[in-house]
């Protein structure tokens, strides 16, 4: 299986790419920065990788969590 670094490297180019042209990266960082902190939680990976939930479901919950952030 290929690296998680390998398969996230043009994501995060896209991600920079479109932040840079709408002049916001520091949103754009900061809200990358919260969605690493809430990767890390084993509460929200549960939630993430369990099929009991819907993909609206997880996305909903996120968006819930994270708020006005």
């Amino acid at each position: 299986m290929a690296e998680l670094s390998t398969l996230a490297r043009p994501y995060a180019k896209a991600v920079y790419e479109y932040a840079e042209a709408a002049g916001d990266l520091e949103t754009w960082s900061q809200t990358l920065a919260l969605l690493g902190a809430l990767a890390e939680n084993d509460s929200v990976r549960e939630l993430l990788s369990s099929p009991a939930f819907t993909t609206v479901q997880q996305a909903d919950t996120l968006i819930e969590v994270c708020g006005d952030e």
